[in-house]
């Protein structure tokens, strides 16, 4: 049975999407590997979704990742989510040598409502590979975290 669109309150929502790898196994370990087809799954799906699409934020840690996205619509969001998990699941079970399931259930989003917690969630994201303890400072983390882009692109100007 298929399952049902997620609400969305209005049209160009901005939602807080994350999702796990099955029983937590590593599958997204930040090898460079992985982080260079992360990086291309990643690009072309917003490629291919640019007109409904926008990415603002992102962190990958070794077994689930966050995105910060505006949607168009709730389809849209769905269509996009269908198509980048579908994706870098063949690309991650092929690297891994995996048969089956790679993701843990359906992905989780949540709309963020307001400015406070547009915010709040840019905070979490930033911080999380530290309040997973992974690393001291955000950029220190080696997969895909960005971070990086917002660090770079203010300090290259």
């Amino acid at each position: 049975m298929p399952a049902h669109l997620r609400f969305q309150s209005q049209t160009w929502a901005t939602h807080h999407v994350v999702s796990r790898c099955i029983q937590g196994f590593a599958f997204l370990k930040p090898t460079k590997e992985i982080r260079s087809i992360t990086k291309g799954v990643l690009g072309f799906a917003l490629n291919k979704y640019e007109e409904v699409i926008q990415l603002h934020h992102y962190v990958f840690l070794s077994n689930h990742f966050h995105l910060l996205l505006s949607a168009k619509t709730s389809r849209d969001l769905a269509e996009f989510m269908c198509f980048f998990k579908g994706n870098l699941a063949r690309e991650l079970a092929r690297i891994h040598d995996w048969h089956g399931t790679l993701w843990q259930k359906r992905y989780s989003s949540e709309e963020i409502l307001d400015e406070a917690g547009l915010q709040e969630i840019f905070k979490y994201l930033t911080k999380n590979s530290v309040k997973e303890g992974l690393v001291d400072h955000p950029r220190q983390w080696k997969g895909l975290h960005g971070y990086h882009q917002l660090v770079m692109k203010y300090t290259t100007c």
